[in-house]
């Protein structure tokens, strides 16, 4: 479960790191970047599913 934990904590840092970036250097964003947002948004939620529906007992 650490594992499961770990790797969602790693997706939202990512995601967190990728839109402070962007904001600091671009006041618009290109559809690439926003392409990438969504995929690791997409990635953290199924990451976070996956972990509560393993998680019940």
């Amino acid at each position: 479960m650490s594992n499961a934990i770990s790797k969602i904590e790693k997706k939202a840092a990512q995601s967190s790191t990728i839109l402070s970036v962007l904001s600091k250097h671009s006041e618009k964003m290109e559809p690439s970047d926003v392409a990438v947002l969504i995929e690791l948004a997409s990635e953290l939620s199924a990451d976070i599913s996956s972990w509560f529906i393993d998680s019940k007992p």
